[in-house]
């Protein structure tokens, strides 16, 4: 799978966070399904990340606890919801993901327009 990663992620309410939690939202983020949820097991994040198991998790808890800072206020700021066991929903997900970038917005906008002069 792959996830979009923004500029905005480092030097948003997270900024501090520490370098597990990045690690951590980054696996989640370049992990999701594509109905936005992921397996997050923090033996096998310590696992894969290189990090301890408590990091794993104190980086799980970090992004599934509300942020007051967060400049989407869905579910208090959360990034992640719990849904049971190791499944969890990236809060966001579906609005992440629909955002282009520049370079695909701007070929959008040119198909469209020839679209447009060739029905004229």
């Amino acid at each position: 799978m792959f996830g979009k990663h923004f500029a905005k992620m480092y030097t948003g309410s997270m900024l501090g966070a520490g370098a597990h939690v990045f690690a951590v939202w980054g696996y989640a983020i370049s992990n999701a399904s594509r109905i936005h949820s992921v397996d997050l097991n923090p033996v096998r994040l310590a696992l894969l990340i290189g990090m301890s198991e408590g990091e794993a998790q104190q980086a799980i808890d970090f992004l599934c606890a509300p942020d007051p800072r967060s400049q989407s206020q869905l579910e208090n700021g959360r990034r992640l919801r719990h849904e049971g066991g190791f499944l969890y929903t990236l809060v966001n997900g579906a609005v992440y993901q629909g955002v282009r970038d520049e370079s695909d917005r701007r070929e959008y906008f040119r198909v469209k327009k020839r679209e447009s002069r060739e029905r004229l």
